[in-house]
């Protein structure tokens, strides 16, 4: 049992910053569409399509978090999936 609470407090130390990039990021998407509303621009497809996109990976990531924050494997397993989120 102490096994998974040494796995489950790094991690979740992980997950809080990534949680906080994702909600600023669809903060930011958000702010920029009502500015180009009130000024009667149309928010540009690109910049609609490169935000998505970037929310894309950025969520991809926090379900990996989550997935190994309650995935019970061995530790040598942990070291891995981090590694490929980079």
């Amino acid at each position: 049992m102490a096994m998974f609470w040494s796995f489950l407090i790094p991690m979740l130390a992980l997950s809080i910053p990534i949680v906080a990039i994702v909600t600023k990021h669809r903060q930011r998407i958000a702010e920029i569409a009502a500015q180009a509303a009130m000024q009667g621009h149309a928010v540009p497809p690109q910049l609609i399509a490169a935000q998505t996109e970037r929310l894309r990976e950025l969520e991809e990531r926090v379900r990996v978090l989550e997935r190994i924050l309650t995935d019970e494997r061995q530790s040598r397993d942990l070291a891995a999936q981090i590694e490929n989120l980079r």
